[in-house]
């Protein structure tokens, strides 16, 4: 999927770092959720997107609803595409609902609150951080305050407020991993890859 697209270079490494950090500080003990099965649907959560055409997944302006749809199908190819070799109902939740909401306006299924798994609310905060903080086909990156800004607007909206706070817990570790990944997550102008 990032060979197909330069601006998502690094994203699901990231995305998983991003993860383990809000993970450590929602639970430091590890008692509600395997780190192991966090990272391996982080790595994988987009796998679904080789099912979805450049020219959907690359276009520079907005999507027409039947594009929309289509991309909205990802989680769901991803699953089918990983439930026979991934032993790991975590790692597939993650896969299946990361574009679930707090506030039941997500997608595939429209779940809401913990109707969500906490795997897939805490990889929803981590990707947003990551896709916020990057640049995009249709869009510049934001930079890191403004990015922060933005998912403590959409906490008890798009995301949990329990995630959003071990969120802001971790920031510290969370600037840390944006600064050292090079130039990787930098705001970049809209249509040049890194």
């Amino acid at each position: 999927v990032e060979v197909r697209d330069p601006c998502t270079h690094g994203h699901h490494q990231r995305v998983t770092l991003y993860a383990r950090e809000i993970l450590k500080a929602f639970d430091p003990e590890g008692r509600f959720l395997s780190r192991h099965s966090l990272a391996v649907g982080t790595r994988q959560m987009d796998i679904g997107l080789i099912g979805v055409s450049d020219e959907i997944r690359l276009k520079a302006g907005s999507l027409t609803p039947e594009e929309l749809a289509t991309l909205q199908e990802h989680p769901k190819i991803g699953r089918r595409i990983l439930q026979s070799i991934v032993d790991d109902e975590t790692a597939l939740e993650v896969v299946t609902w990361h574009h679930e909401r707090w506030d039941g306006k997500g997608y595939p299924d429209g779940l809401a609150e913990e109707a969500i798994p906490l795997a897939a609310r805490i990889a929803a905060v981590a990707d947003s951080l990551d896709a916020l903080t990057c640049c995009r086909a249709h869009r510049k990156a934001l930079e890191w305050k403004d990015a922060v800004a933005q998912i403590r607007k959409e906490s008890g909206e798009k995301f949990d407020p329990a995630i959003v706070a071990a969120f802001e817990k971790a920031l510290t570790p969370l600037r840390e991993i944006w600064e050292n990944l090079g130039d990787q997550g930098r705001p970049t102008p809209v249509g040049v890859p890194h």
